[in-house]
């Protein structure tokens, strides 16, 4: 099994690491068309608002629930692509035609730091944004469609695809009409991306345009919404910073936006690779009732995808803490931005770092639980955690504490959801918590920080300043932490020698 998922796990990557890929030159152009300034905001503004609505209404979870429902029944898995699809194109495009109507109130909600200016400008454009909505939500059918097929690499494309659209929107638009084109750029970008998807389904996909009998049913609905509320929760923690950052001047909410990405690169390539590969898997053995003697197969890939979701990220934390001024000078110097906005930029992202290990594994525990068929229990955990993330970063504004405080809030939230969840997966008979409070677990993580980080410390110290060096201390640390963790996982190691070709 570990064979399977490593093989399936290194084209996830490809693709989803092109995105994210794509989605760090896109913000770089960003950063080099409007630096920090007033248009930045808008420009960043535009651009998260589908994927905040999107994630309000729960599209990962929604994916997520539909991977499981493909592969239990894989004779319906087409029909209910189509009627899944269509249910939520239609809900969700209703939305988007009220929000239209109501933009000027949404931009003051979700922008309350915006000037006059900015406000009137950002309204102007809404129109466009809002109605690529409804077919970014549509496409959650498909990509869970492709997912439970197995045909991952297309389904994991979607990023790239929407951000190769965007950065050619930005370099080729005439002076002055910039914005205007990246309205139009997003709405043009979602479509393209579902066209991609549909053409490769292809004929499975026609064969299940039909609507009796209608199979998203109340049970169906009710663990959508319990999705669509944990999802909604989650994806608030970056909009709600940018939010509060926007009462922190001019520049604020594109610099804490611009760190955040830095941070969620190797959270996406990293968890969303994971995440993706081994839910079919775990979908496939979970039980359909409650009966713990059914859970063995299913735990031991548990633990396997704990292991290295803590490891890898525990990898990504080194790196951006250690290299994190030059990756910020790499993807944002040579633009509009100057040495303070850089370091600004950099501080943000050391602090915001710190999020990964329990945010990364937040995102694999609320898949194993809906493989399990739960959706209350990650609803009610992601909860409690920006209940705790919003509190704490409401005291730290009534204190005048700096932005870093807030970025920190944000990490605390995500650890109450966290033991909140593995609280969870106990209760279902998968107890993590166990694995979780193993010394040799912990072991493994920060040996595998500490081997990642050394090359850079040692060659800084030897040649200081140097431009590439960084790039290759990151490779070196990257290698020797990957080498930490296999010497202390022996199935693991295991799994690697499967896939080396064998001496004849």
């Amino acid at each position: 099994m570990l064979k399977s998922v490593l093989k399936s796990g290194f084209a996830v990557a490809a693709a989803v690491l092109l995105g994210r890929v794509l989605g760090f030159g896109r913000d770089a152009t960003v950063a080099a068309t409007f630096g920090i300034d007033r248009s930045a905001d808008i420009a960043v503004f535009l651009i998260g608002l589908p994927d905040f609505l999107i994630n309000v209404l729960g599209a990962g979870g929604f994916t997520a629930i539909l991977v499981v429902h493909y592969r239990q029944k894989p004779a319906e898995a087409a029909r209910l692509m189509f009627q899944a699809g269509l249910a939520v194109l239609l809900g969700v495009g209703a939305l988007a035609l009220v929000l239209i109507a109501l933009r000027g109130g949404l931009v003051d909600a979700l922008a309350p730091g915006f000037d006059a200016a900015a406000r009137e400008r950002t309204v102007d454009l809404l129109p466009l944004v809002l109605l690529s909505a409804p077919i970014a939500a549509m496409t959650g059918a498909s990509i869970g469609f492709l997912q439970a097929k197995g045909r991952f690499f297309v389904a994991a494309c979607g990023a790239a695809i929407i951000n190769t659209v965007l950065i050619a929107a930005m370099l080729g638009a005439q002076p002055g009409r910039t914005l205007s084109v990246l309205a139009a750029a997003i709405l043009a970008g979602a479509l393209l991306r579902w066209l991609v998807q549909a053409a490769v389904i292809g004929r499975e996909g026609i064969g299940g345009i039909a609507f009796r009998p209608w199979l998203v049913d109340r049970s169906l609905m009710k663990a959508f919404v319990r999705a669509a509320a944990t999802e909604a929760v989650v994806f608030f923690y970056p909009f709600a910073l940018r939010a509060i950052a926007t009462l922190f001047g001019v520049g604020a909410l594109a610099s804490v936006n611009y760190a955040t990405k830095l941070v969620q690169l190797p959270l996406g390539v990293v968890v969303m690779t994971l995440t993706t590969i081994l839910l079919p898997q775990l979908a496939g053995l979970a039980p359909r009732e409650r009966n713990a003697a059914d859970l063995g197969p299913f735990r031991r890939l548990a633990v396997h995808g704990q292991f290295w979701i803590l490891v890898l990220s525990a990898m990504a934390v080194a790196v951006l803490v250690v290299h994190g001024s030059w990756l910020v000078r790499l993807a944002f110097g040579w633009g509009e931005i100057g040495p303070d906005g850089l370091a600004a930029i950099a501080s943000f992202t050391a602090v915001f770092s710190l999020s990964l290990l329990p945010m990364g594994l937040n995102v694999f525990l609320r898949r194993a639980l809906n493989a399990l068929g739960e959706t209350k229990s990650p609803m009610s955990a992601e909860i409690a955690g920006f209940a705790t993330f919003i509190a704490s970063a409401f005291a730290v504004i009534a204190a005048d504490g700096p932005l870093e405080a807030v970025l920190l809030c944000a990490a605390g939230g995500c650890f109450v959801s966290m033991v909140m969840l593995l609280a969870a997966m106990s209760q279902r008979g998968v107890p993590l918590v166990q694995e979780f409070r193993r010394p040799g677990l912990w072991a493994a993580v920060v040996l595998s920080a500490l081997a990642t980080a050394a090359p850079g410390l040692i060659l800084e110290r030897l040649a200081p300043g140097h431009a590439w060096l960084p790039a290759i201390a990151i490779a070196l640390g990257g290698l020797a932490g990957l080498c930490a963790a296999l010497a202390v996982n022996r199935e693991a190691r295991a799994a690697v020698r499967t896939l080396l070709p064998r001496r004849q």
